[in-house]
């Protein structure tokens, strides 16, 4: 059904003495507000020489004023001017820029079509927006009552009236008898009706309509409606329309988008269809927020940012682009923290995608997967056009296009990709690593680590399943390392301190005496083997191994024996100060922690002064 409300869009000639006045702004030969309202003139005066009648809101000056901003937005790539997008507009400025010659030919059009008025011309006289003065006497009586309440409200209520409030009622009736010379006789409960039809209600208190909103301010609302609806769009949204005027409306008492909303309908109540969300002259039109996103996205044929995108569409609520933006992430792929781009942006072919498509299935059927990382060297060296292609896309960006591009053939978590329904977590990748390999190197894995966004520290045990540390940079396959485990456990047996049950393993120096092993020992090689091999003994440590540091303490395997109990005993029995600072100085130096920070130092340090008593009191004969 079409639209009963009729507008006037702008034109292509119309466009063009837009540029021809934003050029002359520029260069200085016109003042701004001059050249405004020459334009304004201009326009108004085509329709008029017609024999067309034109209200005041026709190619006023305001609306002028914003149609320029709009223009000077495009002229200047965005650095100056109101953003709103018009194909129009667009097209006409890129005529002025890059075809100047046609762009001449068209001005030249538009000067014959639209002529400058005459000042010898009689002018056409505006449409007055006062109303016919009302004799009262030919006002029926509840009319003129109504229309007297409200004229006492518009002169001594313009901040509005609240009728809960015998101060404000009281006031009301001493005013309405000064205004209009005589008392108003009429129940309370009629004076609430009354004045609750003059106006809008909002936080307890009764506004006039019309006094809400200064009428400069009026204007400029007006024109930002009808530039919006000359863009192409269908509707405006009054959370965007309270956004734009947010500034100038904290003067008013319009505090929220409600209240606006409830204004709109007063103003606009025969232009407009009011909707929950927006206005519009079309009752049956559907908005999609997501296909406005997508679509600004594709026009735009870059990587933009989340704020980019929401001011460029201002006509839309923020918080639904924001959603749009970030939720369509199959369209919308992330370049980096903020950034996206539309999928069509993504540049690879049918064979270059076959290309891709073999390495990863080659590197998953030896190593069960592939790091992102990985697979963005192998294009770099195997295929460096599509890199070179997509030069402005951000590698992550790549990686995210591609994982949309082959989700019906491989799994992607985050940065390890995987056979179709066999989705492996970086735990999972990094153990067929450590399985499928030898011999790698702490590096190898660390740097395979933070492609996949984990920390190597916390995978250390976990690698220990299939491998071996026989240094600080080296792993071996498990199997190729031979433990001599009743020797080495008797050894180690032979070195445990008994006074604290258990011995650092920081504080083991010296392996020229260990039974021999097939590879030299060294403390990692030691660490291992208690964490896969030994029967008597384990190594307890706090939360995870460390990659640079040796830490934690050799005590025997018992079921209820934890770590915190052993750095208790430690405490308790070396002569060391129970207190924090001296006690996680004491542990770090030897070598039980590697930071000097622990959680439960308070719990420790209380049992630990317990068990000393408990020593002290049975004359150093020690409980274990």
């Amino acid at each position: 059904m079409p639209s009963p409300f009729a507008r006037v869009v702008w034109n292509k000639y119309e466009a063009a003495l837009l540029v021809d006045t934003y050029e002359k702004v520029a260069k200085g030969e016109l003042a701004r507000k001059v050249a405004v309202a020459k334009l304004s003139k201009r326009l108004r005066y085509r329709k008029i020489k017609n024999g067309i009648e034109v209200n005041e809101k026709y190619r006023n000056e305001n609306g002028i004023q914003l149609q320029l901003s709009i223009m000077e937005n495009i002229l200047t790539n965005g650095e100056k001017g109101l953003t709103s997008r018009s194909r129009l507009f667009e097209d006409v400025a890129q005529l002025a820029t890059e075809n100047h010659d046609v762009y001449i030919e068209l001005l030249q059009e538009a000067i014959q079509m639209y002529p400058e008025p005459l000042d010898t011309e009689r002018k056409q006289p505006e449409v007055s927006l006062e109303q016919p003065v009302l004799v009262e006497e030919s006002v029926p009586q509840e009319n003129l009552l109504l229309n007297r309440v409200k004229k006492v409200l518009s002169e001594k209520f313009p901040k509005g009236i609240r009728l809960n409030s015998a101060i404000d009622k009281k006031r009301f009736y001493k005013s309405y008898e000064e205004i209009i010379g005589s008392s108003l006789e009429i129940a309370d409960d009629d004076l609430f009706n009354m004045v609750t039809s003059c106006g809008i209600e909002s936080d307890g208190k009764i506004y006039v309509a019309s006094e809400l909103i200064p009428s400069d301010l009026q204007d400029e609302i007006d024109s930002f409606i009808d530039v919006t609806l000359d863009s192409g769009k269908e509707f405006v949204f009054y959370e965007s329309l309270f956004s734009h005027f947010k500034e100038e409306l904290l003067d008013t008492p319009i505090a929220n988008v409600s209240m606006l909303c409830t204004w709109l309908q007063y103003k606009y109540e025969k232009e407009f269809y009011f909707d929950k969300e927006y206005m519009t002259r079309d009752r049956y039109i559907d908005i999609d927020i997501d296909h406005e996103v997508i679509s600004y996205m594709r026009e735009q044929w870059q990587v933009k940012s989340e704020d980019e995108v929401v001011k460029a569409l201002d006509y839309l609520p923020e918080d639904s682009v924001r959603t749009a933006f970030n939720r369509n992430t199959n369209v919308l792929i992330a370049a980096t923290r903020g950034m996206r781009f539309h999928m069509d942006k993504f540049e690879v072919n049918e064979e270059e995608l076959k290309d891709i498509i073999f390495i990863i299935e080659t590197t998953i059927e030896k190593f069960k997967f592939i790091g992102a990382d990985e697979l963005l060297e192998c294009i770099h060296q195997k295929l460096p056009q599509v890199i070179s292609n997509n030069s402005d896309i951000p590698e992550l960006g790549i990686r995210k296009a591609l994982a949309v591009r082959l989700a019906d053939k491989f799994d992607f978590n985050n940065a390890v990709i995987s056979k179709k329904g066999v989705k492996l977590s970086a735990r999972e990748a990094l153990l067929a690593f450590a399985k499928s390999h030898e011999e790698f190197t702490l590096e190898e894995v660390d740097k395979l680590a933070q492609s996949l966004g984990t920390v190597i520290n916390y995978h250390l045990e976990p690698l220990l399943e299939y491998s071996i540390r026989i240094n600080d940079k080296e792993f071996v396959a498990k199997e190729k390392v031979h433990f001599d485990v009743e020797s080495i456990d008797k050894y180690l047996k032979e070195h445990i301190d008994h006074k604290v049950y258990s011995i650092p393993l920081k504080s083991i120096h010296n392996f020229a005496t260990f039974p021999e092993c097939n590879y030299p020992w060294t403390s990692r090689l030691l660490e291992s083997y208690l964490l896969t091999a030994s029967n008597r003994f384990r190594l307890y440590f706090s939360d995870y191994l460390n990659k640079n540091n040796v830490c934690g303490v050799i005590s025997y395997k018992l079921p209820d024996l934890s770590f915190n109990f052993l750095m208790e005993i430690a405490l308790a029995r070396n002569n060391v100060k129970l207190a924090k600072k001296e006690a996680l100085e004491y542990l770090a130096t030897e070598g039980y922690i590697v930071q000097r920070r622990n959680s439960d130092i308070e719990e420790i340090l209380a049992d630990a002064s317990q068990l000393r008593e408990i020593d002290n009191n049975n004359n150093n004969n020690k409980i274990i």
